[in-house]
């Protein structure tokens, strides 16, 4: 029989702005009233089929604040009558409140006019403010939601001129899904169905921060920042998200999928110096692990310095992530199944890892179709005796530890490499300003301690500033409308850790990092 392994990666940055405290966009809570609560829904109406779900911990935290009581930027305006809202306000409220899929907005008329309206740049009146408002959240709460609240689907049918209540109503309920997510996959890894796995804490590229020159194994002819090497601060990422998985899930995570699949020998030494069992990369990254011409299959489990490494199949994960949503649910469950029965030679393990909660804005109603179908037909599958579902940890008891694997190439799972995140123009200056400001806390830390507040502070400030998203978005190939945010919010977390040392911060600090000043 085929071992299917799911892992389901839920990944958020930390939002909330170091200087102000505010939570300038609004993503945790829009996705987990839509995303992590439906896929936990999934489960549920599904008990036989079973997959391991990573919770990054700076996610986590912030899902938790929001149950607190902390509230985004978006969410404060929206909270406001539309007829209150001065120029400035109704234009932030326009630049993110359509936000949202694009099935979101075309299967709702009232929403294409607005739409039409702004790309027109007419004038809103206070009814298509509260109208906006009132379909965007909508557009994002998810099927699961829904299923509970049958006022939901009422207030959709509606479909326009909506109450200033029904906005207050709607925005009840987005929180009220956002705050059963996370009981969900409580109970849910309490009864063994899913396994919960974690990332560092702030996903940070984990063989970067341990040595950022290993990346010119796969960019030999890419200019590289000067070397950043800070293992503890890798080690201290990975200690303190498993310690912060336990206290919010009861649990202990036995493995993770380290941010970005990113792998390197040192950095799986330092996973296992923190009792990490298992870990994820891509197949990409194994085959060029492996001796010329031999390829063995990435359908096994291998051990590298005394870890399990498991490697996704990165064609069929991105069939979910990519292609499906575009097909028929059961034309598309055929090839999903075909493609892992062929993979798997009836006897080998498929690890097929994806983001879990991106992909089914694309889909036909946020993916309820699809993964009912697909969760359907493995459950047959299983009965069938052909193809099992089981966790990664499941797996590697059975399976495990798996072959040897002397060399390990430092990669991704993107293309076997780094470039994603280092190697490019503003890349590097951002890796540069890091560096910089981790030299300064080095050396203020050797004089006071590591117990000194401002050491400590500065430090959190730092940890933060070494995740991963920064990076992905400064310079080529990627590109949001939030680039200007999450640039200074990278620039801000510095800012801060210089001003609890009491020291001035450079001032290229005070100018964007991805444009930069023409001097430079």
């Amino acid at each position: 029989m085929i071992d299917l392994v799911f892992v389901w990666h839920m990944h958020q940055p930390r939002y909330a702005h170091p200087q102000t405290g505010k939570i300038i966009v609004p993503w945790v809570r829009l996705h987990a009233c839509s995303g992590y609560l439906d896929m936990a829904r999934m489960f549920e109406r599904h008990p036989e089929v079973r997959a391991t779900v990573n919770f990054v911990p700076s996610l986590v935290e912030q899902v938790e604040e929001m149950i607190a009581g902390a509230k985004d930027d978006l969410e404060l305006l929206t909270e406001r009558p539309a007829d209150t809202l001065t120029k400035e306000e109704e234009d932030a409220l326009l630049a993110r409140s359509f936000s949202v899929s694009q099935r979101a907005i075309f299967t709702r008329p009232r929403f294409v006019s607005l739409l039409s309206k702004k790309t027109t740049k007419e004038r809103f009146n206070i009814t298509d403010l509260r109208d906006l408002s009132c379909l965007f959240l909508l557009g994002w709460l998810g099927f699961a939601a829904h299923e509970d609240d049958p006022e939901l689907r009422k207030l959709d049918k509606k479909g326009s001129d909506y109450t200033e209540a029904d906005k207050t109503y709607l925005l009840k309920a987005v929180r009220t899904a956002a705050k059963n997510a996370l009981s969900a996959w409580r109970a849910l890894a309490a009864n063994g169905q899913v396994e919960l796995s974690t990332s560092p804490y702030y996903h940070p590229i984990v063989p970067l921060l341990a040595d950022s020159d290993v990346a010119r194994v796969s960019l030999p002819h890419d200019p590289l920042p000067p070397r950043f090497s800070y293992p503890d601060d890798a080690r201290e990422q990975i200690q303190r998200s498993l310690k912060a998985h336990a206290r919010a899930f009861g649990q202990l995570a036995h493995g993770m999928w380290p941010p970005e699949g990113c792998l390197s020998t040192q950095a799986v030494e330092l996973y296992k110096s923190c009792g990490v069992k298992w870990l994820c990369g891509d197949v990409h990254t194994l085959a060029r692990s492996l001796p010329s011409p031999e390829r063995e299959p990435h359908t096994q489990l291998y051990t590298h310095r005394g870890v399990t490494l498991a490697f996704r199949d990165q064609d069929i994960s991105d069939r979910i992530g990519f292609r499906y949503a575009h097909m028929n649910e059961s034309a598309a469950v055929d090839d999903f199944v075909g493609a892992v029965s062929q993979m798997g030679q009836k006897d080998g393990a498929v690890f097929v890892i994806l983001d879990g909660e991106n992909p089914w804005e694309t889909y036909s109603h946020r993916g309820e179709p699809f993964l009912e179908t697909l969760y359907m037909r493995l459950a047959l599958e299983k009965h069938a005796g052909r193809i099992a579902t089981k966790t990664m940890s499941e797996v590697v008891r059975d399976r495990g530890p798996g072959k040897e694997l002397e060399n390990l190439h430092p990669g991704s799972w993107i293309s076997a490499a780094y470039r994603i995140w280092i190697g490019d123009n503003a890349k590097n200056r951002a890796w540069a300003a890091l560096k910089a400001a981790r030299e300064t806390l080095a050396h203020v830390q050797a004089a006071r301690g590591t117990s000194n507040p401002a050491v400590i502070k500065a430090r959190e400030h730092i940890l933060v500033a070494e995740g991963s998203d920064w990076f992905w978005w400064f310079g080529e190939p990627n590109s949001s409308a939030e680039d200007p945010l999450y640039d200074e919010l990278f620039r801000a977390h510095l800012k801060e850790a210089y001003k609890a040392l009491e020291t001035d911060w450079p001032e290229r600090l005070d100018h964007p990092i991805a444009v930069p000043k023409a001097a430079s």
